[in-house]
């Protein structure tokens, strides 16, 4: 209903306001102070015929009702005699009276049931069938276990994991061990032989629901804990909740380590600055030949050749910081269930200079949890962290990890990122103050550079946040440098940020960025999408399949969480069946990475991440497919994508792959045309800044425009020296001079335009094959139509770091003004078109 109509603030107001008081008596929140003791109970005929006592207690008239309704029933089925009234163990449907299902053989004795399945899948009985079968025919705890649809967890439902996991399966054999006739307790033998599940009740209505898992041939033990609630027949089972993700976190420290202690030394880590190590990994040959044997790498590259040298695949790095990895899973600062845990992502990088992993490194790892947040449907973390080498990081290893759920800790979340670096262009004086203005900013003392309009300044900076919910920051911390462009191109820091707040809903710093700055992008996506690099025809395929069990990846990678290799931990985990290693996906697919994108030469792919976005189950087709998308530092930039067999995306991602070393060279005179650059002119935005630069410069300079000469080629063009703009023009002519040597052996110093003078009104440029081939203008057009393409490509990240260059004769100037900077675009065409109007002279 709506808020009361309220026609008057006056001193009847309490009387308007109690003219709907039905919207209290419904909604809490209405009543002031949320106070029960002001809630207004609008009585029906019915309540109100029973109501025989003045101011009767709230308590009185409730307990009044309990009673007298327990009355009613004794009367009306037991004739008021309560010792007629039944026994049960809780109240609910009456046991069902099925018959065993066909094809299970069932043995009595007093002290226990066994019941043994079929080995053949066609012959197993239905689940409820099966489970009101072990349910027996009393109502007791076991009953209430095996059939009750949801259990609850402290204030929430969920559904009964024990029916998935208690589910029919072949060969299974299930013993049920009585006291009196009474079920105690309920073992699971699986077809091979082995323990799977146990189930113990004690004294108090303790439920102890224990799984079994063997990594490694030791047996690990999952304990879950329950609570038989009789009182309670809608939900009968209640989970214990208390140090529940503990004992599932203990768990996880038996299976993926050997001596569990050092998983363990870790869980009640709630520092968000705690960095995670594992040292002293070798990496062996035989390693790296079973790790490529698994997944499906037959690269030359990474078998043993005559000089012994083995190199490991990049991937093997997640295998050799994965005990680290599985640290930064088990502490208390992510305090969600592992057994709901889902792999979302996962990269590698190998850092510039370092040589990839081979057969005897000995490796340490360290990473941090950078982000533990909060979302709709769960929790998410994401690791990042480096694999050494002699003490120098090689590879950077980044993961993802989302815990399903509901969580509202937000105490304990936060992200640690680096910001999208920012270039800032100060037009203006205006533009300085404001900047100096922010108390974040603090410039540096004794730098020698001070800000002035059109400084170029780049903010590089990192952020850590503190949630306290979802859309509201707790605390905020951003540090930095800022950096500006000097005269020589290079940037030197000339001021640092400093940033920190308490609650707010946003960063300022970065959304000043974000209004007077642009991203520092280094990557460029091809505005046509890109292009397959896959090969045609059937020769060279991209499908694979899935490994039909998981063993042999759980047992190289040493990743061996259950709901890979034992069935009943996926069905815990409400999975479809025991589903393939993320990590195997990805080490698959990108072996075609190596292959199609890379021409065979793994050692060109220098990053790669991908996100798993479907479940792989055993003997799954899996294609990929690969396309060139996009260029980053001269690195190809190859999107990922693999499908099953019925089209559904189950990986996606981006990888970097290192181009041939490419040299760039820049030529001399000879090679210009009419229109040479102008079709880049139209479609490039940052060759249009150079030639537009350019232009200006050459009208305002020497009252020319370089792109008429280079889009029309006219055979005359005349300036004209009219006003004060002319007079500068004819000005600049004028000083121009350059030296030469007579017939005796004197130098002189010559005008190079000795026929304008200080009157002369204009001055005509004719050339019978064209301005454009009149070496003054040839030369400043070829300079610039190479600049302009060399800047577009390295736009475009075409261009690779370190590249050789070279030029030839004029290209000695484009090379070093291109790649060097050593040159402004004002000063490039200057200096072509006076060395330009140099030669001609000379050679007149």
């Amino acid at each position: 209903k709506p808020v009361p109509f309220i026609p008057l603030m006056d001193k009847d107001f309490h009387i308007w306001f109690k003219k709907d008081s039905l919207w209290q008596s419904e909604d809490l929140d209405a009543v002031p102070g949320q106070d029960v003791g002001r809630v207004c109970i609008l009585q029906g005929p019915v309540a109100v015929r029973y109501a025989t006592k003045a101011n009767e207690p709230v308590k009185d008239i409730l307990d009044g009702i309990y009673h007298g309704q327990i009355a009613a029933l004794l009367e009306q089925y037991y004739d008021g005699d309560e010792s007629k009234v039944p026994v049960v163990g809780y109240l609910g449907n009456a046991p069902a009276l099925r018959a065993i299902p066909a094809h299970v053989r069932v043995e009595y004795t007093e002290s226990e049931r066994v019941y043994t399945l079929p080995k053949v899948k066609a012959q197993l009985p239905e689940t409820d069938a099966w489970l009101e079968t072990l349910a027996g025919t009393e109502s007791n705890w076991l009953r209430a276990l095996l059939t009750t649809p949801i259990v609850v967890q402290q204030h929430q439902y969920t559904s009964n994991v024990v029916k998935r996991v208690l589910r029919p399966r072949t060969g299974q054999v299930v013993r049920v061990a009585l006291k009196e006739g009474r079920p105690q307790s309920v073992e699971v033998i699986d077809a091979s032989g082995h323990k799977a599940l146990g189930l113990t009740v004690e004294a108090d209505g303790t439920i102890r629901f224990n799984m079994y898992s063997a990594p490694r041939g030791a047996v690990c033990t999952l304990e879950l804990v329950f609570r038989y609630q009789a009182q309670m027949p809608y939900a009968p089972i209640h989970e214990v909740m208390e140090g529940r993700n503990e004992r599932i976190k203990r768990f996880y420290a038996q299976v993926w380590f050997e001596d569990s202690s050092e998983g363990e030394s870790v869980i009640g880590v709630t520092d968000p600055e705690f960095e995670f190590t594992h040292t002293n990994e070798l990496i062996r040959k035989e390693d790296i030949r079973q790790f490529c044997l698994v997944v499906g790498n037959q690269s030359d590259r990474y078998v043993e050749h005559t000089d012994g040298v083995v190199f490991a695949p990049m991937d093997f790095a997640g295998r050799a910081c994965w005990p680290m990895t599985c640290k930064s899973i088990l502490p208390k600062i992510v305090d969600g269930d592992v057994l709901n845990l889902v792999h979302m992502s996962n990269g590698f990088r190998i850092l510039d200079g370092a040589e990839p992993l081979r057969a005897g490194d000995v490796v340490e790892s360290k990473a941090k949890i950078v982000e533990v947040t909060n979302e709709e449907s769960g929790k998410r973390s994401r690791i990042k962290g480096h694999v050494y080498r002699n003490g120098k990081p090689v590879v950077e290893v980044t993961t993802s990890f989302f815990y399903r759920g509901s969580f509202t800790d937000f105490a304990n979340t936060y992200r640690n990122i680096d910001e999208q670096p920012s270039r800032i262009t100060l037009q203006s004086t205006k533009d300085i103050a404001v900047l100096k203005s922010k108390e974040w900013f603090i410039p540096l003392e004794g730098t020698g550079h001070e800000l002035h309009p059109e400084s170029i300044l780049e903010f590089r900076l990192s952020s850590r946040y503190r949630f306290k919910s979802r859309t509201v920051y707790s605390n905020i911390v951003t540090t930095g440098r800022v950096m500006m462009q000097v005269s020589t191109k290079e940037y030197v820091h000339i001021a640092d940020v400093a940033y920190e707040c308490g609650e707010s809903f946003g960063n300022p710093v970065v959304e000043y960025l974000k209004r007077h700055g642009q991203p520092i992008a280094d990557s460029y996506y091809f505005e046509n999408g890109g292009y397959s690099v896959m090969p045609h025809g059937s020769e060279f395929s991209s499908i694979t399949h899935s490994p039909g069990t998981n063993e042999a990846y759980s047992n190289i990678s040493s990743d061996h969480n259950p709901i890979h290799t034992n069935a009943y931990f996926a069905d815990y985990a409400d999975l479809p069946g025991t589903i393939t290693h993320g990590m195997w996906t990805s080490a698959s697919t990108r072996k075609f990475v190596e292959t199609f994108a890379a021409d065979n030469h793994p050692e060109r792919v220098k990053a790669y991440e991908v996100e798993f976005v479907g479940m792989v189950l055993p003997n799954d087709q899996l294609e990929t497919k690969l396309s060139h998308v996009g260029m980053k530092d001269g690195r190809k930039l190859i999107r990922i994508a693999t499908f099953n067999q019925h089209g559904d995306k189950v990986l996606e991602g981006m990888a970097e792959v290192e181009q041939p070393i490419t040299g760039y060279t820049f030529t001399g005179q000879g090679s210009q045309e009419p229109g040479m650059g102008m079709d880049l002119y139209e479609r490039s935005e940052t060759a249009k800044q150079i030639w537009d630069r350019a232009d200006q410069h050459m009208l305002q300079t020497f009252g020319i425009s370089i792109i008429d000469i280079v889009r029309n080629n006219p055979k005359e063009r005349t300036v004209y020296f009219g006003g004060d703009k002319g007079a500068k023009i004819r000005n600049n002519y004028f000083s121009l001079t350059y030296e030469t040597v007579d017939a005796e052996g004197v130098s002189k110093v010559l005008r190079l335009f000795p026929d304008i003078t200080e009157n002369s009104p204009f001055y005509t440029f004719k050339s019978p094959n064209g301005l454009l081939q009149a070496t003054q203008f040839t030369q400043p057009a070829l300079m610039l139509f190479e600049l302009a393409s060399y800047a577009d490509m390295r736009a475009k990240s075409l261009i690779q770091k370190n590249a050789p260059f070279a030029g030839h004769s004029l290209g000695e100037y484009s090379a070093l003004s291109a790649i060097g900077e050593v040159l402004a675009i004002s000063s490039v065409v200057e200096v072509g078109f006076y060395r330009g109007m140099t030669m001609q002279r000379a050679v007149e």
